[in-house]
C-alpha cells in the first residue's frame, strides 16, 4: 500500500527462512532495484533536462548574435546537438570575419573610388569654367571680326569712292593738260 503511494523507501523487513521472508526479501531486492533504477533515471532526466535548458539558452543567445556562446558538451544525447552548435557558432563567426573584413575592403575602396570622383569633378569643373572663359573670348573675337568686317565693307566703299575721285581728277587733269598743249599749239601757231 506504502509503495502503491508512492513511497518507495519502505521495506518489509522479513527476516527467516520460510516463504514469507524469502518473498519480503526478493520484494525488498526489487524495490533496491527499482529504486535505483528510478533514482538513476532521475537523474538522467536532470542531466538530460539542464542540457536542453542549456542548449535552449544558447540558441537564445545566437539568435541574438552573440557568436562568443560556447555550449557545454556532455556524455547525453545532447552531446552531437552542442557540438554541432560550437561548430556552427565557430564556422558562423569565421564568415562573419571574412565577411567584414570584404565589407571593410569595399568600403576602402568606396572611399578611392569617391575621392577620385571628385578630383574628376573638380577637374571637369575647372574644364568648364575654361570652356566659358573661352567660348566667352570667342565671341568677342567674334564680335570684333564683325566689327572689322563692317569697318573694312566702309572702308572698301571709301577707297571706291576715292578711285572714282582720282580717276575723274585724272580726266580733269589730262583734258586740262590736253587743253593747254592744244592752247600751246594754239599760241604757236600764231606766233608763227
Amino acid at each position: 500500500q506504502r509503495v502503491t503511494d508512492g513511497d518507495f523507501t519502505v521495506r518489509t523487513g522479513l527476516t527467516g527462512q520460510d516463504e514469507l521472508a524469502t518473498l519480503g526479501r526478493g520484494f525488498d531486492r526489487l524495490l533496491d532495484e527499482r529504486v535505483t533504477t528510478l533514482v538513476k533515471a532521475e537523474q538522467e532526466n536532470e542531466s538530460l533536462n539542464d542540457s536542453i535548458i542549456l542548449l535552449l539558452q544558447a540558441v537564445s543567445q545566437l539568435s541574438q548574435r552573440d557568436l562568443t556562446i560556447k555550449v557545454p558538451v556532455n556524455e547525453d544525447v545532447t552531446g552531437p546537438m552542442a557540438d554541432a552548435l560550437n561548430l556552427l557558432t565557430v564556422e558562423t563567426a569565421k564568415v562573419l570575419a571574412d565577411v567584414t573584413h570584404v565589407s571593410e575592403e569595399v568600403a576602402i575602396a568606396s572611399d578611392k573610388v569617391k575621392s577620385q570622383s571628385d578630383m574628376v569633378i573638380a577637374v571637369a569643373n575647372d574644364e568648364r569654367q575654361e570652356v566659358e572663359r573661352a567660348a566667352t573670348e570667342l565671341t568677342a573675337a567674334a564680335d570684333d571680326m564683325n566689327r572689322i568686317a563692317e569697318l573694312a565693307q566702309v572702308c572698301n566703299q571709301t577707297a571706291a569712292t576715292a578711285i572714282e575721285s582720282t580717276r575723274k581728277a585724272l580726266e580733269t587733269v589730262v583734258s586740262t593738260v590736253d587743253g593747254i598743249t592744244s592752247t600751246r599749239d594754239t599760241i604757236r601757231e600764231t606766233e608763227k
